[in-house]
């Protein structure tokens, strides 16, 4: 029979883990972002990026600890600032992409860029100044202001739970992309939602159980060769109109098959069968322990 006690400090440890996780959550938000308004370093805006995906991903844990009103419009807030981030971050992939290709050359294009992402960081430092100064700060995690306790339910289930869902869909996913000649749409949809569960992981994981964290070196080679893909097809997208960009967007569409192929090999190899798929959630959902290699099924 278990033990009561035993239950309930681990239920209040899961507790702690969650308030602990939200408050370095916001707090990193609010880091990054101030970070974006004191320099124009491309990696400034790509950590904003991560950390608001961070807390995005925090899901119920967050809206226990902060209330569901408050959590739902930060969640609100940081989703417009991510999405006018999302052009700024653009332009510095493009300037990463095309010196690879044409040896550090960007002619003509550079003024291209700097006028486009000039533009595009003007609203993303307005929006960012809003957060900051937002009325509600003072009882933000994130600036020493109190927390909730109020977690009606065990948090390491819910966290469980919740990846072992995000899991399945990342699993079925994956295994519809890597049939054949896996589309586009396909990729994109796979790469979302691996992005998704690995920021969860990164969150939850403490909370989960050490089987959760197994996937998160899995699902970064995975991110890795998928991002770099869909990178390559928005800059090419980007490249439509300039001028004298056709060999530019030659290289850049067999860059992008490349790393689509690294990914179907790879995915193939560790994620092929249904036994391996089974054996990959049942790791995720806790009830499986992650082995000395820490490689995850054979």
């Amino acid at each position: 029979m278990k033990n009561p006690v035993s239950g309930r400090s681990e239920k209040q440890a899961n507790v702690n883990l969650a308030e602990e996780a939200t408050r370095r959550l916001l707090q990193s938000v609010d880091r990054e972002a101030r970070r974006v308004l004191d320099t124009l370093e491309p990696e400034g805006v790509h950590q904003l990026r991560v950390a608001i995906r961070r807390f995005r991903e925090a899901g119920p844990l967050a809206e226990d600890c902060l209330g569901r009103v408050a959590a739902r419009r930060f969640r609100r807030q940081l989703k417009d600032i991510l999405a006018a981030a999302g052009p700024v971050r653009n332009c510095d992939i493009a300037r990463e992409l095309i010196a690879r290709e044409t040896a550090g050359r960007l002619g003509d294009w550079e003024p291209l860029l700097a006028r486009e992402q000039s533009a595009a960081r003007g609203h993303l430092n307005t929006l960012v100044k809003r957060w900051l100064q937002r009325k509600d700060a003072r009882r933000s995690p994130a600036r020493g202001g109190d927390i909730r306790n109020g977690l009606g339910e065990d948090a390491g289930r819910v966290a469980r739970e919740r990846l072992a869902r995000m899991a399945a869909r990342v699993l079925k996913r994956g295994r519809k992309a890597a049939r054949g000649q896996a589309p586009a749409n396909k990729l994109h949809r796979l790469r979302i939602a691996a992005k998704r569960l690995r920021y969860a992981l990164e969150v939850q994981a403490p909370m989960a159980g050490d089987g959760a964290s197994t996937f998160i070196e899995q699902l970064k080679r995975v991110q890795g060769w998928l991002g770099e893909a869909n990178d390559c097809r928005t800059v090419a997208r980007m490249a439509e109109d300039w001028p004298d960009s056709a060999e530019l967007k030659k290289a850049l569409k067999a860059r992008s098959r490349r790393n689509v192929e690294a990914f179907l090999a790879h995915w193939r190899r560790y994620f092929g069968d249904k036994t391996k798929r089974a054996q990959w959630l049942e790791r995720v959902a806790g009830h499986g322990r992650q082995g000395a290699s820490g490689t995850g099924p054979a």
